[in-house]
């Protein structure tokens, strides 16, 4: 990813697992900018519950397509904030769109994250009622009170109003 980004000081954005990738490219490129939406900056951060289930990630015990997508789904709701029959209509088309091979990799990947550094030029937008991140595991840099980890979606305008004070 980082062959692909010409500029010599880019703005790098992240949404959740995305945030993390965008804390890892900066260590690549003196002088980025980072943003992270619904993320954490570092290992620290994660909830206790994501670095021991991710290295238990129970993919190999019960094969995905013999699970029942209802056991788990109500789960994956909660933590992600799903609020509305939207909310829920989006966060379906993505589990079952979802590459499975990705989505155990990335799983993985987040529970064994071991950063420790914070890019020089840093933002973190963060929702004060985000389950996948709580808040009091964040030091956010913007603080949108309401919102959860999809309030890129649920609470965009929010989110919109602080990337322009953060961009302008």
């Amino acid at each position: 990813m980082r062959a692909r980004i010409e500029a010599e000081r880019p703005i790098l954005l992240g949404v959740s697992f995305g945030g993390m990738m965008a804390i890892e490219i900066a260590k690549r490129i003196p002088g980025a900018t980072v943003i992270i939406v619904s993320s954490v900056r570092d290992h620290r951060q994660l909830p206790f519950w994501i670095k021991a289930g991710g290295r238990v990630y129970p993919h190999w015990l019960i094969p995905r397509m013999r699970r029942p997508r209802w056991r788990v789904s109500f789960l994956e709701n909660y933590f992600l904030g799903v609020e509305t029959d939207e909310d829920g209509r989006l966060v379906s088309e993505f589990q079952n769109k979802v590459d499975q091979q990705y989505l155990d990799w990335a799983i993985g990947t987040i529970a064994r994250w071991s950063n420790e550094w914070t890019p020089p030029h840093f933002y973190h937008i963060h929702g004060g009622r985000d389950r996948m991140f709580p808040l009091r595991r964040v030091d956010a840099t913007h603080l949108i009170p309401d919102g959860g980890h999809l309030m890129v979606f649920n609470r965009h305008a929010a989110v919109s109003n602080v990337l322009r004070e953060i961009l302008c």
